[in-house]
């Protein structure tokens, strides 16, 4: 019984090991690629916003403050495409229609905006940008816990990417503690993805 429980204890302290080296990897090469939204350059093919979630046709805090940072860097010329990724799998619950009704409540013409509704998760999301709408070079707005994963992927299918982070220092959401429990985790996870390259369809519900 003691030998089991030894070697349970090491193969757990192993995957633990692996799991903090790959979030560390994760985190530490795309550092570099994370900007200021006023220190931002121009020119990008689009402003990536990622879906999260809505409650009765509006983005709650998290998606609000990736759209107004999206909003604000295509107001200042990062690009002229907001690219809106997201959740519409039913009638009853639709991401990006929520988010370009609001995008375009608060000034950006349809003309300018590309809808994904298959970006159930955040590979899905940066793998149609690259694969269905041939984006090669992007801004990435997200908040500063999800910034490196996506980041992270984006390069590994050769996006010119870069990140913007939102929301202030003082921005409180809802179930922070899960969020970043849920987030290390998910490094592993889209490490693991972004290296193998699997179309989002090939991937089992259990791992999107």
């Amino acid at each position: 019984m003691k030998k089991l429980l030894k070697f349970t204890a090491a193969v757990l302290s192993l995957i633990t090991a692996v799991a903090v080296i790959i979030n560390c990897t994760v985190m530490i090469t795309t550092a570099p690629y994370i900007r200021r939204a006023d220190k931002t350059e121009y020119d990008y093919d689009c402003i990536i916003i990622p879906g999260s979630t809505v409650y009765a046709n509006q983005p709650k805090p998290i998606l609000k403050d990736r759209l107004d940072c999206g909003i604000e860097l295509y107001k200042k010329g990062v690009s002229n495409t907001l690219l809106l990724t997201g959740d519409a799998s039913d009638n009853y619950y639709d991401e990006v229609k929520v988010m370009k009704a609001y995008a375009i409540e608060n000034g950006v013409p349809k003309e300018c905006i590309i809808c994904d509704e298959n970006g159930f998760s955040t590979y899905a999301s940066i793998y149609n940008a690259k694969s269905v709408f041939g984006i090669r070079s992007a801004i990435i707005v997200t908040q500063k816990y999800h910034i490196s994963r996506s980041l992270f992927i984006a390069k590994k299918l050769r996006i010119d990417a870069y990140g913007v982070t939102c929301g202030s220092k003082g921005t409180h959401y809802e179930y922070v503690l899960y969020r970043h429990s849920r987030e290390f985790l998910a490094r592993v996870k889209d490490f693991v993805l972004a290296v193998l390259q699997p179309k989002p369809s090939e991937i089992p519900d259990f791992l999107k």
